[in-house]
């Protein structure tokens, strides 16, 4: 957000530069195409992206994720009075704030899971928050089918594995520097294998193989650099299908030929971070535009984040760019220095 200076008018500019110090998670995770939904109001800024992220990123037909999800959810949509609409939920009628948030959260996690299902790419879930959601719809709902859904779901998450292995470290540099670290990256033969073997984590079978060629990776990536700014090795936690989970995910998802389990990073810490990033821009810091660069427009005067901006989750319907006390004192405060200059 910004003021022009000649006639105070009051500017908003897409800024991607949160997006961009997510590289440093994506890096670490073995990410070589960051997948988004048609249904997504994401895919939309396609073309106002950076040409260095947007070659990265895949624009899916989602059509069959989304009725999929919208299928299993049928009976607890009929008992909470609510119903999809171009792959949003719309409630019909008021319900509880709590019922309301656990329902669009599980509603996420089964997209989720049929977009890994589909395209065999890793799926951003907080299992944390998606099993006390579940929980709290076991808890809350009358109609034994809904219940019977949210007791399955939990069965898959349940059974879920966590893994640990070592990835890439990347030193924090400013958001352009990090896009193009990311667009070499998935260029080097070393990434492209540890990708591939992080990929392969997903099948039980040959899993311990896979590890190994991580770390094998991971140890040439580190000793030999594809660029200068990888440092160190990182520890990543996720989560993949442990034995029981397949025959629960294909009686849910009983649409779909499963053949492996999406895997599951928890991305909560990564986007809190990045905001913190973001937050902590000193002065008056351009926002990172389509072109990749942060111009310097002197026409502009552009404001600090307000403080009080959070980290939303994926399923919320809105942004949280944060409360209008901070922006109304941001104002003033611009307006005050405008006056003394």
């Amino acid at each position: 957000m910004g003021v022009r200076r000649h006639t105070d008018e009051v500017v908003v500019a897409s800024d991607f530069s949160t997006f961009a110090w997510m590289m440093e998670e994506f890096v670490s995770l073995g990410v070589s195409t960051i997948y988004v939904g048609r249904s997504a109001p994401e895919s939309h800024l396609l073309r106002q992206m950076p040409p260095l992220l947007r070659r990265r990123v895949r624009i899916a037909n989602d059509d069959s994720e989304l009725q999929a999800a919208a299928l299993i959810m049928e009976p607890i949509h009929e008992e909470v009075g609510c119903r999809v609409v171009r792959g949003n939920l719309v409630f019909d009628r008021k319900i509880k704030i709590a019922l309301r948030s656990a329902v669009a959260q599980v509603q996420h996690a089964l997209y989720s899971l049929a977009v890994g299902l589909n395209h065999e790419a890793q799926v951003a879930i907080s299992p944390v928050k998606l099993t006390a959601a579940l929980d709290h719809l076991r808890h809350s709902l009358r109609n034994e089918r809904g219940r019977s859904v949210a007791s399955q779901l939990s069965g898959v998450i349940a059974a879920y594995v966590p893994l640990r292995f070592d990835g890439p470290q990347i030193a924090t540099g400013a958001p352009t520097e990090i896009i193009s670290i990311f667009d070499r990256l998935v260029n080097d033969e070393s990434y492209v294998s540890f990708s591939s073997s992080v990929g392969s984590l997903i099948h039980t079978a040959g899993r311990r193989t896979a590890l190994a060629q991580i770390r094998s990776c991971v140890r040439r990536i580190v000793k030999s650099p594809p660029v200068q700014v990888i440092v160190d090795y990182v520890s990543k936690l996720v989560k993949v299908g442990g034995a029981t989970a397949l025959p629960q995910a294909s009686s849910l998802f009983s649409m779909f030929q499963v053949r492996a389990l999406p895997m599951i990073v928890d991305l909560e810490t990564a986007r809190s971070q990045a905001l913190k990033r973001w937050l902590a821009t000193t002065g008056s810091v351009p926002p990172l535009s389509r072109a990749g660069r942060q111009p310097a427009d002197s026409a502009i005067a552009w404001l600090p984040p307000l403080q009080s901006a959070a980290a939303g989750e994926p399923w919320d319907p809105f942004v949280s760019m944060g409360r209008t006390g901070d922006l109304l004192a941001s104002l003033i405060d611009y307006d005050r220095n405008r006056r003394s200059r």
